[in-house]
């Protein structure tokens, strides 16, 4: 998979940027893992959710630094995913699609479907996403 072929298939389409909006978007994600910190011994369920949150955010920045952005809502996360694997490593990327459909579960079915073993992987997962965003944004600076 290439970006032109993310583009031929109408996932992703080019974006104009500034830094701001990229260091706004790494903000979000620092923002995120807070949350999900302190809401980790009251529902690991949401924990979980607003640490996917945080790695939506840091890929998504990481992509609008590369200047692109999904081309529609719908399956965007998918889009986001699957462009940050072209530059970042894979197991990383596909922890993130994991936790996708972790999430999805978590979000609609009962309460209780998050372990606070998947929970706390999770925001250790979302600050190793974090990291790698930030290394890589601070490379291509």
């Amino acid at each position: 998979m290439t970006i032109e072929d993310l583009m031929r298939e109408g996932k992703i389409k080019p974006l104009k940027v500034s830094r701001r909006s990229v260091e706004a978007r790494i903000d979000m994600a620092r923002e995120n893992i807070r949350i999900a910190e302190a809401t980790f011994d009251s529902s690991p369920d949401w924990a979980l959710n607003i640490a996917y949150a945080s790695c939506i955010n840091s890929l998504t920045a990481f992509m609008m630094a590369k200047g692109y952005r999904p081309a529609s809502e719908t399956a965007h996360h998918v889009a986001i995913i699957e462009f940050s694997e072209l530059f970042l490593d894979a197991d990383l990327v596909n922890s993130v699609d994991r936790m996708r459909r972790k999430r999805s579960t978590a979000t609609y079915d009962p309460m209780g479907t998050v372990s606070d073993d998947q929970a706390r992987s999770a925001i250790r997962h979302a600050k190793a996403v974090l990291s790698a965003v930030e290394d890589k944004l601070k490379s291509t600076v």
